[in-house]
């Protein structure tokens, strides 16, 4: 009796991780992909946020957010000046606090397009 006993737990056991295993990869529908995708990014960019807007905060989320946006660059300022700056045209950090500016006065967001920002 104890064999059979002993049998059917391991047989459970490999039965309960074979399913564990196959819903962890499981997510569903395309939509709930594209949702775990962009929160588990948003994730990886809280931690160097949580210290507030700092340099050092934002050089470790700059990557993560632009990730996130699907932006071909992104780069993060304070009232000051540029903090990070993330994607193959690093040459226009220099001009984000420009454009940042209007945005921080009004409060709104600005969207530039390839005529303000392009090479």
């Amino acid at each position: 009796m104890l064999p059979i006993v002993g049998a059917a737990a391991v047989v459970f056991a490999v039965v309960a991780v074979a399913y564990l295993l196959h819903r962890r990869r499981d997510l569903g529908t395309s939509a709930g992909r594209r949702t775990f995708t962009a929160l588990h990014t948003a994730s990886l960019a809280a931690p160097g946020l949580r210290e507030g807007l700092t340099e050092a905060g934002a050089q470790r989320a700059v990557r993560h957010l632009r990730a996130l946006l699907g932006a071909s660059a992104v780069a993060l300022t304070d009232r000051a000046h540029t903090l990070a700056v993330d994607g193959p045209s690093h040459h226009h950090g220099q001009r984000a606090f420009e454009h940042a500016h209007a945005v921080l006065e009004s409060g709104r967001t600005t969207i530039l397009g390839p005529r303000v920002v392009g090479c």
